[in-house]
């Protein structure tokens, strides 16, 4: 039996034990439906799915209409003015005004039984879909694939969009409960009782505020699950491909469910979700800093845009004037070496490819400094790349005076590989450097190799094509990467960033490095 199999069993047994008994899924019938692949077809599988979401909608609407009913006849029992097209903070407050505490107590029981077995049941359906075209398919992109079809009935209906309601109503009942309580013991002249329950409605419309952050917890917490899932679900010889553009962030600059993007938590929780590579920024300070910052100053991601700090160019701030300069997410933002060192705390996978803006060799000395002031963090930067050729020689260089330094005090390190990013012809900015897979790739060697044939650089990371998704362009990714390291980097909104395209390009092309922002269609 598999472990949310078990889970329903043990909720059946444990938790499903009030007066009412709610619709719960029979999860193990249906999966051994799809488990007898000769019974179980496309058809026969939507309708038993599709019959459990009218079942589990219908119980859950039933249920919730019930308890409001209830809730209402009380209060106009009750004659309160006040009930006449109350709200849900204004009608629970009347109601637990206007009945005895245990009352009160038992319909929060009866609101958590109808919430527990709706969540259970959402759930039980999505993970339904996901097995039937893991088992049957085999391949979630498959014309039969039924997670297209099946999960947006699922998250469109009453069932899941209610569940969120649910949450804040009990949220709200549980604190009114909890102020009632509180309040038995006082005096209970009627104009005091008159200004306490105007007091306690006027506090439950506050509490709608907290319970909107509740929800937007509950939210992050199934970002980091999705996370996590789709991290284990990936081969290992496949993810050690993937490169997080930024860590793990919203590309949109929001920081309402994943962390903002080249902060501590985007990488931190990319690595502690098993990915290896996370692509980063770096920018130089006044007082010569190492900084993440993507742009040139901080308006973007600035909690206060408009602060002097804020709009400032990076290269302008010190360090102290960073440190009063909080993002969105309510932190500074961070230097190399806080992103380095929690590398090295959570493990030899944990990696960074850092790149450097054009015109910035000011910070490829700083670079080699850092490394040579820690060089136990060396490891934990897997690349170093940039647009810009003429600064990744002048780091080349730099790394060179490094490297020996160390091996003269006797220190074991591993070398960072340097790479030269470069864009396709009608993209690309002044002065970046330009290939088309399809074309002569000649020029590389020209780029990253000296006059005598010397290799300077390690490799290059390309602008994807759509024609590297073709024998063609795999083979000629085959040949580039016999020679040198190769990456491709995507644009968002223009280029695939799913796994089977990471995959292909790393199975039929060779290459080494494949950026991705994780959106929720990645795998």
């Amino acid at each position: 039996m598999v472990k949310f199999g078990r889970h329903v069993q043990f909720f059946l047994e444990y938790e499903h034990h009030t007066d009412v008994d709610h619709y719960v899924i029979p999860y193990n019938e249906v999966c051994d439906l799809i488990e007898i692949s000769s019974v179980c077809t496309k058809g026969s599988f939507s309708d038993k799915w599709r019959e459990c979401i009218h079942l589990a909608s219908t119980d859950f609407m039933e249920s919730t209409r019930l308890m409001w009913s209830n809730i209402f006849k009380i209060l106009l029992d009750s004659d309160a003015e006040e009930s006449r097209g109350a709200p849900i903070d204004t009608a629970l407050s009347l109601y637990v005004e206007s009945v005895p505490l245990r009352e009160s107590q038992d319909l929060l029981v009866s609101l958590k039984s109808i919430h527990s077995s709706a969540a259970l049941n959402s759930e039980a359906l999505r993970k339904l879909v996901k097995k039937y075209d893991k088992k049957v398919n085999n391949n979630s992109k498959s014309e039969s694939s039924l997670t297209a079809v099946m999960l947006p009935e699922l998250y469109s209906s009453v069932l899941t969009t209610g569940i969120a309601t649910s949450i804040a109503t009990i949220n709200m009942l549980r604190e009114l409960i909890s102020t009632s309580m509180e309040d038995q013991s006082s005096d209970d002249s009627e104009e005091k009782k008159a200004s306490e329950n105007k007091l306690k409605r006027s506090r439950s419309k506050e509490l709608l505020h907290t319970f909107q952050d509740e929800e937007q917890v509950e939210r992050r917490a199934a970002e980091i699950e999705w996370l996590y899932e789709t991290v284990s679900s990936i081969p290992p010889t496949s993810l050690v491909h993937a490169v997080a553009h930024r860590g793990f962030h919203n590309p949109t600059g929001r920081s309402d469910v994943r962390p903002i993007e080249n902060s501590l938590a985007a990488f931190e929780m990319a690595w502690n979700a098993g990915i290896h590579h996370c692509e980063c920024d770096i920018a130089l300070t006044k007082d010569e800093k190492l900084v993440l910052a993507h742009d040139e100053d901080f308006t973007r991601l600035a909690i206060m845009p408009t602060s002097k700090s804020a709009v400032q160019k990076v290269s302008d701030l010190t360090f102290k004037e960073l440190i009063s300069l909080p993002l969105k997410n309510g932190v500074r933002p961070p230097l190399l070496i806080d992103v380095l060192e929690s590398a090295f705390s959570i493990g030899d996978h944990a990696k960074l490819i850092i790149e450097i803006k054009p015109g910035n060799t000011e910070a490829c000395l700083a670079l080699a400094q850092l490394f040579t002031k820690f060089p136990k963090l060396m490891p934990h930067v897997a690349a170093v790349m940039s647009f810009d050729l003429f600064a990744m020689i002048q780091l080349q260089k730099k790394l060179i005076g490094v490297t020996e330094n160390l091996k003269k005090k006797g220190i074991s390190f591993t070398k960072p590989e340097l790479l030269l990013v470069t864009d396709i012809e009608s993209h690309r900015k002044k002065n970046e450097m330009w290939l088309d897979i399809m074309s002569d790739l000649s020029p590389i060697d020209g780029w990253i190799q000296s006059n005598n044939g010397e290799q300077i650089l390690d490799g290059v990371y390309l602008r994807f094509q759509k024609e590297m998704l073709t024998e063609k362009g795999a083979e000629a990714l085959r040949n580039l990467s016999k020679k040198y390291t190769v990456g491709v980097w995507v644009l968002r909104n223009e280029d695939p960033d799913d796994y089977k395209t990471m995959k292909w390009l790393a199975d039929e092309g060779n290459i080494t490095f494949y950026n991705t922002d994780l959106p929720k269609n990645f795998y």
